[in-house]
């Protein structure tokens, strides 16, 4: 897998081999179209290492890659609700407003009349 993005949230060295990529800008990216929507100032791409991506698939077709575990063990011990709750709890902790800034507001209570 490339090692960047959103792979690097479930993957590492201990269940794929990462291969890698270095970010440059999308003016640099062969083939692009000046006009396209990925072109935008700013925006970049993850150009590959190619001869480290050559050697890592030559290296696995001769059967010198290393063994490794599957992904899907990692990800269900080490993603479960309990941690992505803790997670999001501490985002929005660093997010939350001190308690003398909060708002006073508080519903009202429904009167129910006839």
């Amino acid at each position: 897998a490339p090692a960047h993005s959103a792979y690097l949230a479930y993957l590492d060295a201990s269940c794929a081999t990462l291969l890698p990529v270095t970010p440059r800008p999308t003016s640099e990216a062969p083939g692009l179209e000046p006009h396209s929507l990925f072109a935008a100032p700013g925006m970049t791409w993850w150009q590959p290492d190619e001869p480290a991506i050559v050697a890592t698939i030559r290296a696995a077709i001769a059967g010198q890659d290393e063994a490794i575990a599957s992904p899907r063990e990692r990800i269900l011990r080490e993603m479960t609700w309990e941690r992505a709750a803790r997670r999001l709890l501490a985002v929005l902790s660093e997010v939350e407003p001190p308690r003398a800034a909060r708002s006073r507001w508080r519903p009202r209570r429904w009167n129910r009349r006839g």
